[in-house]
């Protein structure tokens, strides 16, 4: 977890620095956060009744730090009604009893969405979402994918693991790859396993990681995300030793989520921003 919440805080701060300045300077955003399998992210899909936490940040823009938002006053409110025109969650409802930094919730009923958001200081926080899954499916068991030793010319196939029952073709599995040492990280294939193309000397040292998501009212909901990255070793034929320098040690990150959770936090103020995901073809 701790690997993955340093990246969310540069790569948070990286995103809002690269971002249109807004009309108002604000010295504080609001961050709102599910922790689900040990790390952060905003969006999570999980079987009705599944329990998770709820936990609210801030973050300094001046610092550019986010930490947690202690020696506050809370107030967590829910909703299911969504304005489809406007991507706003709307009729907001204080949840009774929900004063603290972190909250625990339940998933919803199948086939629907709560979300929520928590006042700070008497300030909006942004909004996060947590969904039934519709189709009932639970991801068991899932392990971190495995280190490859592969020579120059060869390639190498990594494997999700993981059991999903009942109606598991509802899952996309997404794969990623860094080729800096964990600082950033690029969409490469979807699909149980990944391989490759022939390697070479410069992928020594690259990192890889999946994530399955399932697409939920234009939503893509977390199910799970590989808690630590498989490295790739490129050698000489022959050989043992790495054929080239492994890149720089950066903390793993959840890439494409960080920039959407800038969004959100800009979103939660009431500033109109449009983000496009990249999609690869």
């Amino acid at each position: 977890m701790k690997r993955r919440f340093l990246s969310l805080l540069l790569v948070l701060a990286l995103g809002l620095t690269l971002l249109p300045a807004p009309a108002l300077a604000f010295t504080q955003l609001q961050a709102l956060l599910i922790v689900q399998d040990g790390f952060p992210v905003m969006n999570v899909v999980a079987a009705p009744g599944a329990r998770r936490t709820l936990k609210a940040y801030v973050f300094d823009s001046d610092a550019r730090n986010l930490s947690a938002a202690t020696g506050r006053t809370f107030q967590w409110q829910s909703t299911q009604d969504f304005n489809e025109v406007a991507f706003q969650p709307i009729n907001w409802q204080d949840m009774p009893g929900a004063t603290r930094q972190s909250q625990a919730v339940t998933a919803p009923a199948a086939g629907t969405i709560t979300f929520y958001r928590v006042i700070i200081d008497g300030e909006n926080s942004a909004w996060c979402a947590l969904a039934g899954s519709s189709s009932n499916t639970q991801v068991t068991g899932a392990t971190d994918p495995i280190d490859q030793i592969v020579e120059e010319g060869e390639t190498a196939t990594f494997n999700a693991a993981f059991n999903a029952t009942p109606n598991a073709d509802k899952l996309l599995v997404t794969w990623y790859v860094s080729r800096d040492g964990g600082i950033s990280y690029d969409e490469v294939g979807q699909g149980e396993s990944y391989t490759t193309a022939p390697v070479t000397l410069s992928n020594n040292g690259y990192r890889y990681f999946y994530e399955i998501t399932e697409k939920f009212r234009g939503f893509s909901m977390y199910h799970y995300l590989s808690a630590a990255d498989a490295r790739l070793t490129v050698v000489l034929p022959g050989q043992e030793q790495p054929a080239g320098p492994i890149p720089p040690t950066g903390d793993s990150a959840t890439p494409y989520l960080l920039g959407g959770l800038a969004a959100l936090l800009l979103l939660g103020l009431g500033i109109s921003l449009t983000v496009r995901r990249r999609q690869n073809g």
